[in-house]
């Protein structure tokens, strides 16, 4: 296991695959490529936005949603977005904001981590619209623990 730096390139918007993956070259190239390309698209991008592990690809881990816990609930991947499915769950993740209650947190990480979802890294807050990943969600300690019960295949955490 080796420890890696994340570097995110500036959230505009998804940008041309040409550039995106010239990104992604030029990321891996530095400090003998132990920096992670984060793509943030913020919804599931075409099929060629995720195919960094073949080379061709523009990120390690792809956002594939952020936004509220309401919307999360409707969210499916299905038809259009299966090459989820051809990838580890580490390199789809979600940022889920206004999770008003450790309830709503922990319903959304079960769905995250369901097959349908395959989504392996997870963030959800309490904050809402603004300035949501401003400050940790008053449940962190039940979040980590909900994570370490789901990858344990444990009973989940009291709220």
């Amino acid at each position: 296991m080796r420890a890696t730096r994340p570097v995110f390139p500036p959230k505009t918007q998804v940008p041309p695959l040409g550039a995106a993956r010239a990104w992604h070259t030029y990321v891996k190239s530095l400090d003998g490529g132990n920096y992670s390309v984060i793509g943030y698209p913020g919804t599931y991008p075409a099929a060629a936005y995720a195919s960094a592990n073949s080379g061709t690809g523009v990120a390690d881990v792809l956002v594939t949603y952020a936004c509220n816990t309401a919307a999360y609930q409707a969210i499916d991947p299905q038809p259009a977005h299966t090459w989820i499915y051809a990838k580890d769950n580490t390199a789809q993740a979600m940022l889920l904001h206004t999770a008003s209650t450790c309830t709503d947190m922990q319903t959304a990480l079960a769905k995250a981590n369901s097959p349908r979802m395959n989504t392996g890294m997870v963030y959800a807050t309490k904050l809402t619209i603004g300035t949501p990943w401003s400050a940790l969600p008053t449940y962190w300690p039940q979040l980590l623990g909900t994570v370490d019960a789901i990858n344990k295949k444990r009973t989940l955490p009291s709220c």
